[in-house]
């Protein structure tokens, strides 16, 4: 066996490894009431190494339930600090919302707020725009599978409706593809 220090048992403590002797803590050793084993032909060399792999065992499960702990403690804390910062961005939205409301109202005047208001304004109107063309095209679609139904093509009536749930979805979660320009 060499002496590298990366091996699992160079960093064991003493409370790692078992009692000279084969015995275990209690003092006993612990093959009472254990069936006897077929003799592997290496006498005490058999039983020494069999004890040298239990107590390696023992040490690299130790180990692993330390790391899991540091692993578990580190994920804790990395979703605390995710939770802080959503709270953080909700707290900056309502801080606008409040901020537009001052201005509009005339108690705050600013010309680099009264810009972002601006800019605000200009996305709610084209976000307006689109929710028109797609309520034009779920109209247009509607129609369209009317005068299909007579002939038996009521498909796209269907896409009508996905068109107008996808809009409402949208509109409900706020998304908005423009506010990464």
């Amino acid at each position: 066996m060499s002496d590298d220090v990366s091996s699992p048992m160079a960093d064991a403590t003493a409370d790692d490894l078992p009692p000279a002797g084969g015995e275990d803590r209690d003092g006993t050793t612990g093959d009472a009431g254990a069936p006897s084993r077929p003799d592997s032909g290496l006498g005490d060399a058999g039983g020494m190494l069999g004890s040298a792999v239990l107590s390696l065992a023992r040490v690299l499960f130790r180990r692993g339930r330390k790391t899991a702990k540091r692993a578990a403690e580190g994920g804790r804390v990395r979703l605390d600090l995710r939770q802080l910062r959503r709270d953080r961005d909700v707290m900056y939205q309502k801080l606008g919302r409040e901020v537009r409301t001052l201005i509009e109202g005339g108690e705050l005047r600013h010309p680099g707020l009264e810009r972002g208001i601006g800019r605000i304004e200009e996305l709610e109107a084209r976000i307006a725009e689109v929710e028109a063309e797609i309520a034009a095209r779920a109209e247009a679609a509607r129609v369209e599978a009317a005068r299909g139904e007579s002939s038996g093509e009521a498909a796209d009536e269907e896409s009508a409706d996905e068109l107008e749930a996808g809009a409402a979805a949208q509109e409900s979660d706020g998304s908005d593809p423009d506010a990464a320009a």
